[in-house]
């Protein structure tokens, strides 16, 4: 009965290990909640690893190399050979955090009990709480420790290798020294000076590369998120001044109507009446799909707005909007329309995903205390939440999700203004504001 408990505790905790890799290396492109399926791999791996306990010595770099595999083949599977570089880190990562785990599971026992780390070898009650309060240690590293994106290996390749490198040592040595720490000459029921200073050594050695290893891999994360928000930010203003260029054409063709219907005059009182038709015809078709949204008098803001509120209407959503500011607002019509841009895609995406009936977009823009602000209401089913001041979605594609937001929150800090979220129930809320030139309000004033 005894060795059956003991049993049933080892694979317990190798199923928690299991998880550990489990969360770690779990695709971005699977569904979040885990799946009965994935419950199973982790029991299948758990009672592999069991086994090759049994048959190899726990601990050794067999033992992980072995424990490896399968997970990687797993990874594989899901992730269509697409990741694989990713997958290997992540894996080593699994490896330097258990390795930290064991280390602090050598180093307690010696800090706090004065005893030897022999005794946890043994199937006894010390066992049983240092491996819990370790494994509760190890999965607070999984959850708080930030994970790199695919990004990274493509834009700082050799920031990448050189971290793998720098795991792959740690772990190697680690298990070198853990297993010399076990093998000390010493009676079990004493403390060994010599394993107490080794095993503190390891558990420093471990957190630093740990500590270093994730500081820099979030320095290096942050800068190539900046880089893509820049890069798209520049792709948005080619845009834009694409658009501008044909406002402008068609402006002009406006203007050249009245031109043009004298041609047209022309024409008919010399019974052209063929050529008249074909004239007038050709003239009236030219830009018909935009030049609906055009009036002479109307805003670069307006013209925008109005595109982005019949894409909404032309996907059945409901649209409210109000604009109230003038043409000659001194804020960067680019800025403004990438600010527009983007926000409407964000509304209209999260309005797709709800039921037809609940649709709507609002959207409302007006100059107050010196700022140009900009509201826009839209409906969702609630699949994100606000963290630290930060959103966090489950859709299964979160690489490149929040990259709108950025660009929104980048034209916001370029000018000196401020955003702020709002989650409401089935409603989501963005209120920006853009700080105005002082000369700019008085002449409104005035």
């Amino acid at each position: 009965m005894t060795q059956f408990f003991w049993s049933l505790f080892e694979l317990s905790a190798n199923i928690f290990e299991m998880y550990l890799f489990y969360v770690v290396l779990r695709p971005v492109k699977m569904c979040k909640k885990i799946q009965l399926w994935d419950v199973l791999n982790i029991i299948l791996f758990s009672l592999f690893l069991l086994y090759i306990n049994h048959i190899i010595a726990i601990g050794s770099l067999a033992t992980c190399i072995i424990t490896s595999i399968p997970w990687f083949i797993w990874s594989i599977y899901y992730d269509n050979k697409k990741q694989i570089k990713m997958i290997l880190f992540r894996i080593l990562l699994v490896f330097v955090i258990l390795l930290l785990s064991d280390s602090f599971f050598l180093l307690l026992p010696q800090m706090i009990l004065n005893i030897n780390p022999k005794i946890l070898i043994e199937q006894n009650l010390h066992r049983i709480i240092f491996v819990i309060i370790t494994k509760c240690f190890s999965y607070f590293c999984v959850k708080y420790i930030p994970l790199p994106k695919e990004g990274f290996i493509l834009r700082k390749p050799m920031y990448f290798y050189s971290i793998s490198i720098l795991f792959l040592i740690d772990s190697i040595s680690s298990l070198i020294l853990m297993r010399s720490i076990l093998n000390l000459e010493s009676p079990i029921q004493q403390l060994n000076s010599e394993s107490l200073f080794f095993s503190f050594i390891i558990f420093v050695f471990n957190a630093s590369i740990l500590v270093v290893g994730v500081l820099f891999i979030a320095l290096v994360d942050k800068e190539i998120y900046s880089k893509i928000v820049q890069e798209g930010y520049e792709r948005q203003k080619d845009i834009i001044r694409e658009l501008e260029l044909n406002i402008s054409s068609i402006n002009k063709n406006q203007h050249e109507y009245g031109n043009n219907l004298s041609t047209v005059n022309a024409l008919l009182i010399n019974n052209q009446v063929d050529k008249a038709r074909a004239f007038l015809h050709e003239t009236l078709n030219i830009n018909n799909e935009v030049t609906k949204l055009i009036r002479k008098s109307t805003s670069f803001a307006e013209i925008i707005v109005n595109y982005k509120l019949e894409e909404a209407v032309s996907k059945g959503i409901k649209v409210d909007s109000s604009i109230d500011i003038s043409n000659d607002v001194p804020i960067n019509q680019y800025d403004i329309a990438i600010l527009l841009n983007n926000a409407f895609n964000n509304a209209i995406e999260a309005c797709m995903k709800v039921a037809p009936t609940a649709r709507y977009i609002k959207c409302s823009i007006y100059l107050k205390l010196g700022y140009l602000n900009f509201y826009f209401e839209n409906s969702c089913i609630g699949d994100y939440k606000i963290i630290d001041g930060k959103l966090e979605t489950s859709k299964i594609d979160s690489t490149n999700h929040g990259i709108g937001l950025q660009n929104i929150e980048y034209i916001v800090n370029k000018y000196d203004g401020f955003m702020k979220y709002q989650l409401e129930n089935d409603k989501f809320v963005l209120k920006c504001s853009l700080l105005i030139e002082s000369s700019f309000m008085d002449e409104c004033l005035g």
